[in-house]
């Protein structure tokens, strides 16, 4: 069963973007941590609040960097190799 994740705090992509990973990979976001919660996603200045209430409830709490280990390689957008683009638009075939 897909695991359900609250995030909070700031990552390196939109919330939005981390919302659409997770739900991407089968997971399930959830705006509250529960006693259902897996894990509590937490990114930079993640709120005090939801940190105590994760370890009131035992709740792992999980970096962005830990959250991309979870993940299969490539599936990060900035995983995406792009050559710089050196000469304005001109493409080889």
């Amino acid at each position: 069963a897909g695991k359900i994740i609250v995030i909070s705090g700031n990552f390196s992509i939109s919330r939005d973007e981390m919302k659409e990973l997770i739900e991407l990979h089968g997971g399930k976001n959830s705006s509250s941590l529960s006693g259902k919660t897996s894990f509590l996603l937490a990114g930079t200045k993640p709120g005090p609040e939801k940190m105590k209430k994760a370890e009131d409830l035992k709740i792992p709490v999980v970096s962005e960097d830990e959250f991309r280990k979870m993940l299969p390689e490539g599936s990060m957008p900035e995983d995406e190799v792009t050559e710089p683009d050196l000469f304005g638009g001109m493409v080889d075939d």
